[in-house]
């Protein structure tokens, strides 16, 4: 019985930190190393070197900050690094394709990931001298090993990330595509819901050159592969298209990976993950941050991304198209996910009251009737709504669109409907006068 209790509670602490690491595509082998040494009780008798897990060389002699473990929140920067193999072997300067930051407070035991999109134009600390004041965020890491900043790459993406989002950043972990692909693999895929059929011609390969992708609609089983270029495609759409669909595919392997029972695969899997990631965590502060993440309610974590709703499209006198932040709404959004006020949690209803988002409620289903009813139950909890009628097209997933940036509307409905995340969406060009618009799928309860 209590065999069974521990391999349970294991099974569940590795499918967190699963999810804190697949959700921003990264080290789950390394992670693997620090469940399976601190929680399987019958096994610390054969303790890992620090030497054998994938910690940076020299890492613990840089300065970092370090939070006060188990009364600090705790911010990891995510890395997934845009390196073909011949690069990786040369190793050159190389741009980060995926910047996430997580974050877990100890004290609230809450978590949350906020996603960065790649072509945020920001200033690049400390390179003044090399001529460089701003340029995407995703340059920092390539920068930082060009120019032998102290901590290469990973250190000048931190410091980068701090300056501009206002929030300390005290480790990061690194992965390259083929550590994501191999992970994905080794949890036999992933089941993703598809929204629209994804075509991309000009999909890059290991060897400078493109090729033609294709994605159907539907329900899609993805490899490894398949998973990669889901993640990483942009020309369908852009790259906050790609930013939603990142969260969605890293959600499903959270899901998957807390479906399955990997503790008998452990030891296999660590020896196979461990060389797939840089960081500079140590061993002993993986161990306390894998302690620290079992101890989040899958519920309490928050996942946000900075969308288009705060930046603001322009092109450079280069040509290049990049996204300017908004720093008002951004900030807003930074004080809410890492600075809550000490004064409790935000009045939400005053929030509402001052959005005052003029809500349409559209039918996705071939039920009749349905919007009424989604109209009725939504007018009883205090939202605005404006119309009701049909949408254009099936749903298979109850949807909303926020067209006007109305942010704690759209939670608030995202939260008393059980929207996932990845089905919430900023569309400024949605075709309607409303301000949000809910459209309700196959899977919302009043349709069964």
């Amino acid at each position: 019985m209590a065999s069974r209790g521990l391999e349970k509670k294991t099974t569940t602490l590795l499918g967190t930190l699963l999810a804190a690491c697949l959700v921003l595509f990264v080290a789950g082998g390394f992670y693997f190393g620090y469940v399976f040494y601190s929680n399987l009780k019958f096994l610390l008798s054969q303790p890992i070197s620090p030497a054998e897990s994938s910690h940076e060389p020299g890492a613990s002699t840089r300065p970092k900050q370090t939070p006060v473990w188990g009364k600090e929140r705790v911010n990891v920067l995510l890395l997934g690094v845009d390196q073909r193999p011949d690069e990786a072997r040369r190793g050159d300067p190389t741009r980060t394709d995926t910047m996430i930051v997580i974050t877990l407070d100890p004290v609230s035991k809450t978590g949350g990931m906020l996603s960065i999109p790649r072509d945020l134009w920001v200033p690049i600390p400390g390179l003044e001298a090399k001529g460089i004041d701003v340029d995407r965020i995703n340059t920092a890491h390539a920068y930082g090993d060009l120019y032998k900043y102290p901590g290469g790459g990973p250190a000048l993406a931190k410091k980068t990330v701090e300056y501009n989002l206002g929030i300390p950043i005290h480790y990061y972990v690194r992965v390259d595509f083929r550590g994501f692909e191999r992970l994905i693999d080794a949890i036999g895929g992933v089941d993703i819901d598809v929204e629209r059929t994804i075509v991309d011609n000009a999909f890059p390969d290991d060897n400078y050159g493109i090729i033609s992708i294709t994605i159907p609609a539907g329900r899609q089983h993805m490899d490894g592969e398949k998973a990669l270029q889901y993640v990483r495609t942009r020309h369908a759409d852009n790259d906050f298209g790609r930013l939603r669909r990142q969260q969605k595919l890293l959600l499903a392997a959270r899901e998957k990976a807390l479906s399955l029972n990997l503790l008998p695969q452990l030891p296999a899997l660590y020896q196979r993950f461990k060389d797939a990631v840089k960081t500079d965590l140590s061993y002993d502060e993986g161990v306390k941050l894998a302690r620290m993440a079992s101890e989040v309610d899958s519920k309490s974590i928050v996942v946000q991304a900075i969308d288009e709703s705060m930046t603001e499209s322009f092109v450079t006198n280069g040509g290049a198209r990049v996204e300017n932040p908004k720093r008002a709404e951004i900030g807003r959004l930074i004080q809410e996910m890492f600075y809550p006020t000490s004064a409790g949690p935000v009045d939400l209803s005053a929030k509402l009251a001052e959005e005052k988002a003029r809500i349409e409620v559209q039918n996705g289903t071939v039920i009749s009737g349905l919007a009424g009813r989604v109209r009725s139950f939504l007018e009883d909890r205090g939202f605005n709504i404006i119309s009701a009628g049909t949408a254009n097209g099936l749903y298979d997933r109850t949807t909303i669109v926020d067209r006007q940036g109305k942010t704690y509307t759209r939670q608030a409905l995202a939260r008393l409907l059980s929207i996932d995340p990845t089905d919430v969406r900023y569309e400024p060009t949605f075709p309607t006068s409303a301000d949000i618009v809910v459209i309700v799928g196959k899977n919302y309860p009043y349709s069964r």
